[in-house]
């Protein structure tokens, strides 16, 4: 709270945290529920002293309506049982100020018991072209700052934008001076593009701060209107990038392949659904040992044979079957792309071999068992006697 010289404290009536002294200590909602019941006592629930509505204290009658809404309704408000397992506490005044953010149309929908009414800003779609330009130079928004910046050469597209950022800032609150830099941000960001009515990238989002505008703020206001380009570069794909540098450049594009049909899947013959970001870590943990073996002697992933993934394969039964899968969707991804001509995993058997278990020597065991050390036989005993697991 800016400009607030005294420290915050509790509401002595319903213990509501936030109260300052310009509030004289109580709470707006306190206050109303003194002027309206003067009565003050002890609550024959909380036995806390408060001014008093048949004999409850406000703190108490609310708690009683928070259940009952939790209820559905369903079942009449019960003082002393909604009291008796504790308190829920509250922001002094929170509420209302909540309430207050909503636009005014949604609050007298509300009121009157109609739906609130849809967002008339929702037709808006970015532009589908894209206008092409001859030099990619960089933009200095410092420079445009002492200058001017251009004016939107949409202006109704630049009209409607503002109107939902004024109404977007209604409904989370924002305050005047943040719904005003997040105004001209936007303004700033319509005039300086290249294809007027496309999405605002994101990497020019990032510039804003540089002239002392918000860029979280109007990101988020973008991605709900859906005029944001995410052309952010993500933490994987640069992972992915510095890891496959080093490969042959056929090898590298063909692996590079494989990364997107998993990452990011397809829209196009032939069709994929992306993976999540922990499965394509996986894979690319399986693989990417695997071909860096076989780039010592190969350019190309077409030239991988059935020996080449035997020879590679690691050692262990689990680290063999997740290296397994992982080649198998390398290889069936590049062959549905035609990148390579067959596919060497397809008699390559996926399930592990079973292990057989093995003698031991029993005058090992028994020696441990019969050992001095109380810590080691009884450790031999519970791995011969109970079979503990190696997790164990």
């Amino acid at each position: 709270h800016p400009g607030r010289p005294t420290v915050a404290s509790s509401c002595p009536d319903c213990l509501a945290w936030g109260v300052y002294d310009q509030s004289r200590g109580v709470c707006l909602a306190c206050r109303v529920y003194r002027k309206r019941h003067p009565d003050r006592g002890a609550c024959r629930i909380c036995r806390h002293t408060a001014a008093l509505w048949e004999g409850a204290c406000r703190l108490c009658r609310r708690q009683a309506a928070l259940a009952e809404r939790n209820r559905g309704g369903k079942e009449r408000m019960d003082l002393e049982g909604d009291n008796r397992h504790g308190q829920q506490l509250y922001f002094g005044d929170m509420d209302r100020r909540v309430r207050l953010t909503e636009p005014i149309e949604a609050r007298r929908s509300r009121r009157k018991g109609r739906p609130a009414p849809r967002d008339r800003f929702r037709a808006l779609r970015p532009a589908s072209h894209k206008q092409l330009v001859l030099f990619q130079s960089p933009r200095s928004l410092r420079t445009g700052q002492q200058r001017g910046f251009p004016p939107p050469l949409d202006t109704e597209l630049a009209a409607a934008l503002d109107a939902h950022a004024t109404e977007y800032a209604q409904r989370h609150g924002w305050s005047k001076h943040l719904t005003w830099a997040v105004r001209r941000a936007l303004r700033i960001l319509l005039g300086t593009q290249d294809t007027p009515g496309a999405a605002i990238k994101a990497t020019a989002v990032a510039q804003v701060p540089a002239v002392n505008l918000p860029a979280r703020h109007l990101r988020a206001l973008l991605a709900e209107t859906g005029f944001l380009d995410d052309d952010r570069p993500r933490t994987l794909e640069l992972w992915f990038t510095a890891e496959t540098e080093h490969l042959p450049p056929a090898m590298a594009d063909e692996l590079r392949i494989w990364f997107t049909a998993i990452h990011r899947g397809s829209n196009t013959p032939p069709r994929s659904r992306p993976l999540g970001e922990p499965s394509v870590r996986h894979y690319l943990r399986n693989v990417l040992p695997m071909v860096r073996r076989w780039a010592a002697s190969n350019d190309s992933l077409r030239a991988i044979t059935r020996a080449d993934i035997l020879d590679t394969l690691p050692a262990g039964v689990w680290r063999r079957r997740d290296a397994i899968t992982a080649v198998r969707s390398l290889f069936r991804t590049l062959k549905r792309h035609r990148a390579v001509f067959h596919n060497p995993t397809t008699r390559i058997p996926h399930e592990p071999t079973t292990i057989l278990p093995q003698p031991v020597d029993t005058d090992a065991i028994r020696q441990a068992l019969e050992d001095d050390d109380p810590v080691r036989a009884t450790l031999a005993a519970m791995v011969a006697f109970h079979a503990l697991t190696v997790t164990d």
